[in-house]
């Protein structure tokens, strides 16, 4: 029996909604960590349509001291925690020519959530998704950030910010 409640411990913000991005490019709103101490950014991936065996979707942690767009890089894999499914010490879901790098999801994957716990030095997050090969028809995508361990309660969500 829970004797605690989430609701008032944990800020959760909408990054992206779900929406049907099947062979388009993405990049989510960003994430301000600033007053908490732990976050994580929750891909979720629906059910892909059409994939012809060449589609991959790589999903990007980012990371920025800043809201500058171009100004945002990848965060390294030391700094990104994901679930015990993951390789040991690697975040990646799975590998694209045998070349491990951030996050890849093969687009035959069912609809699942992929949570990335962030241990970076910098202010703001974000997500990015790159999509590779011709035969996805549809796929649904979005990002939920979340940040707890706030340095002042009761916690407050942050606003999803655009970069500029």
């Amino acid at each position: 029996m829970a004797s605690r409640d989430l609701i008032h411990n944990v800020a959760t913000v909408q990054l992206l909604a779900p929406i049907d991005k099947a062979h388009t490019n993405w990049t989510s709103n960003v994430l301000d960590t600033a007053g908490f101490e732990s976050a994580q950014l929750i891909f979720h991936a629906g059910a892909f349509v059409g994939n012809d065996g060449s589609d991959y979707l790589t999903v990007t942690m980012e990371e920025s001291a800043d809201t500058v767009g171009a100004d945002f890089t990848t965060v390294a894999n030391a700094d990104i925690q994901g679930p015990g499914s993951f390789a040991a010490g690697n975040p990646n879901f799975a590998e694209v020519n045998g070349t491990a790098a951030q996050p890849v999801v093969n687009a035959t994957g069912a609809s699942t959530d992929y949570p990335l716990g962030y241990h970076g030095s910098k202010r703001y997050i974000r997500l990015k998704g790159t999509y590779t090969g011709t035969g996805i028809s549809s796929g649904i995508v979005g990002v939920t950030g979340q940040l707890s361990h706030a340095v002042v309660m009761p916690v407050t969500a942050p606003a999803a910010i655009v970069a500029s």
